[in-house]
């Protein structure tokens, strides 16, 4: 808005708009001299003649007949301006440009220090965006972290339970063995305290010969005969 006021400005045919852009932006009332001090120039500057009229003026005498010089005479009748008016509005337009000039250093001023707050709370809105990019980016990171741990322990869980299993499948396995092997060893113990029973009517082999010939001596009968 204050680039559209300096360029208003800079417009020396727009003073009207000027006005009403500068008293939108409430802007000092200082700087609302300028189309006023322009219209009071204009309206005490002499009415200078168009380039135009002095074509006219100064068109070959043996062309333009004397009665057109007459009426065209006739339609400016005012004369050229003297010095003296010329150095007022010479004064004048130096005052009215002194006055513009410093106006302008004011939209320029306050231009560059609109400028400026622009660029400060672009940059801290650019850092806040920043901070919070950042913040996120650290939320992800921390949250992947977590995920990954909490995965690494539920491994480290099942991990420790299926190595439990395995533990109790061979304390049971070893358990059983060792049941089995009891048994059968008390299974083999029963059975040689039951041949050392057996072997106590057993004839040993050094009175094989005796007894044999015992029997022969005396032979008893068995009740098959009757």
């Amino acid at each position: 808005m204050l680039a559209a006021a300096l360029r208003q400005l800079l417009l020396p045919s727009t003073h009207l708009s000027l006005t009403a852009a500068l008293q939108q932006q409430a802007l000092p009332s200082t700087l609302l001299l300028l189309p006023q001090a322009a219209a009071a120039a204009t309206a005490h500057s002499p009415a200078w003649p168009s380039q135009q009229q002095l074509l006219q003026q100064h068109t070959c005498p043996f062309t333009t007949s004397s009665s057109s010089l007459a009426a065209k005479r006739a339609q400016n009748p005012k004369p050229p301006p003297s010095r003296h008016e010329r150095n007022i509005a010479n004064h004048r337009f130096q005052q009215q440009r002194a006055i513009w000039k410093l106006q302008l250093k004011e939209l320029r001023k306050q231009w560059r220090e609109e400028h400026r707050q622009r660029l400060q709370a672009h940059k801290a809105s650019s850092s806040l965006a920043q901070q919070q990019v950042d913040q996120l980016r650290r939320l992800r990171t921390a949250s992947r972290q977590q995920d990954r741990a909490k995965q690494q322990l539920e491994r480290e869980i099942r991990d420790a339970e299926r190595a439990v299993e395995v533990a109790a499948l061979r304390l049971s396995s070893a358990i059983r063995q060792d049941m089995r092997q009891h048994t059968i060893k008390q299974h083999k113990e029963a059975r040689r305290q039951a041949l050392l029973e057996e072997s106590r009517g057993w004839i040993p082999p050094e009175a094989l010969e005796g007894r044999i010939a015992a029997a022969l001596d005396n032979p008893q009968p068995l009740g098959m005969a009757d």
